[in-house]
């Protein structure tokens, strides 16, 4: 019933409450600048955990990153309820224009529920999320290793620090710039493959991965607009470093990718699925 359903504003302590809901990019990735909202159906022994919401308030909107209903709470309303709170939470926050989702095209219960909540959807001119293996990465040359490639654990502060100064400039120049990751970067949350290209300009290039069931998933992919070859030479290097502990048919996963990295990618990745991307806009 309803009646019994009570939603809670999440912090670190409590989000843990919703581990069974959340994917481990969703888990790791929180911090005190997005918003979590999570139900709970019943009380006392009887609580159920029965939905949880994940969004990002930047740059004048709102951008839901996690949205899940336990299967069995499903079609109770409770995921427009989190929306709903989450629409009253925004109002909130200034210069903020509307609320974002972003889904795969396989995902019609998505789709569906979203146009129910009132919000407009369309498929966005060139922007996919990829599914492949670890045996679909293209290489050229040998598995040689490259001095300009460092472990994310070695990276200094001064070199993290430039990284973040150039992703702010590139943002107040209004360019696209990588997203999906909070700042600083905690390297502990990352496997321990994830690596960067350093080179003249700094941080050239940087992939961060993360552990998901029993495949990969590229949390965030980064490179200089000036310097695709980075992103090659980085890509290569991280194939050599995962097959020393990953087989060739784990499953990996590169998600939300737009523009040149798409680009890039299907040229990295020839065998991998494309799915196309699709939108969900609601406006404040």
């Amino acid at each position: 019933m309803m009646e019994d359903l009570e939603i809670f504003l999440l912090d670190k302590e409590t989000l843990p409450v919703f581990y069974e809901l959340l994917d481990q990019p969703a888990l790791v990735g929180f911090n005190e600048k997005k918003i979590a909202l999570g139900a709970i159906l019943g009380e006392g022994e009887d609580a159920l955990p029965a939905a949880v919401l994940i969004a990002t308030p930047k740059a004048g909107e709102v951008r839901v990153d996690w949205l899940y209903v336990r299967e069995e709470c499903r079609g109770k309303g409770i995921g427009k309820l989190l929306l709903k709170k989450l629409l009253i939470a925004s109002y909130e926050i200034q210069d903020i224009d509307g609320i974002w989702v972003d889904y795969t095209f396989e995902n019609k219960g998505m789709e569906e529920f979203l146009t129910h909540c009132g919000f407009f959807t369309w498929e966005p001119d060139g922007a996919a999320c990829f599914r492949a293996t670890l045996s679909s990465f293209t290489t050229v040359g040998d598995a040689e290793q490259c001095e300009k490639v460092k472990p994310l654990s070695s990276l200094s502060d001064v070199q993290l620090a430039d990284l973040y100064r150039g992703i702010r400039k590139r943002a107040e120049r209004g360019e696209d710039v990588p997203t999906g990751v909070p700042l600083p970067i905690q390297p502990a949350e990352y496997l321990q493959e994830s690596a960067a290209y350093v080179g003249n300009m700094g941080i050239e290039a940087l992939i961060l991965l993360q552990g998901v069931g029993d495949g990969i998933n590229v949390a965030w992919l980064y490179s200089v607009d000036t310097k695709p070859v980075a992103l090659v030479r980085l890509f290569r290097h991280v194939k050599y470093s995962l097959k020393e502990h990953f087989s060739d048919d784990t499953p990996l996963e590169l998600s939300s990718l737009r523009g040149k990295s798409l680009l890039l990618i299907r040229k990295l990745l020839p065998g991998a699925k494309e799915i196309p991307l699709m939108v969900g806009y609601f406006p404040l």
